[in-house]
């Protein structure tokens, strides 16, 4: 994905998921450009900063509210990071993703028609997400 500029709005993932990997090799975050949030990568050794998912929508949901538009966009309170695998998970409309630390994006699921979901976590062991 791309590297991208500094210049924007960011906050940790919610507070019941940890941002830092494990190793401390960096951390995730989602920011905000335009009023589209993703999720971004910083590696401190290096300070590079990538955007790992392509949310051109607006916004899914801010926390458990909808802003009108639940099928669409980016889940602000979904991000979970697996911090001793390095993979992040979200909501991009219905669908359940997955992403790398080099931004390789993969569809896992797609959340039933007619029901919602905000917060996503995954097990110590990275086998289960709920």
């Amino acid at each position: 994905m791309d590297t991208v500029q500094e210049s924007f709005d960011c906050q940790l993932l919610y507070f019941t998921s940890s941002s830092c990997l494990k190793d401390g090799r960096g951390l995730v975050f989602i920011g905000e450009e335009n009023g589209n949030p993703n999720v971004y990568y910083r590696e401190f050794m290096t300070g590079r900063t990538t955007r790992l998912s392509n949310n051109e929508e607006g916004t899914l949901k801010s926390y458990v509210y909808f802003n009108g538009n639940e099928n669409r966009g980016f889940g602000k309170a979904s991000a979970c990071l697996d911090n001793t695998r390095g993979l992040v998970y979200y909501l991009q409309g219905r669908d359940i993703c997955q992403v790398d630390l080099k931004g390789s994006i993969r569809v896992l699921a797609q959340v039933p028609e007619g029901q919602v979901t905000a917060f996503m976590h995954v097990s110590a062991d990275g086998k289960k997400l709920c």
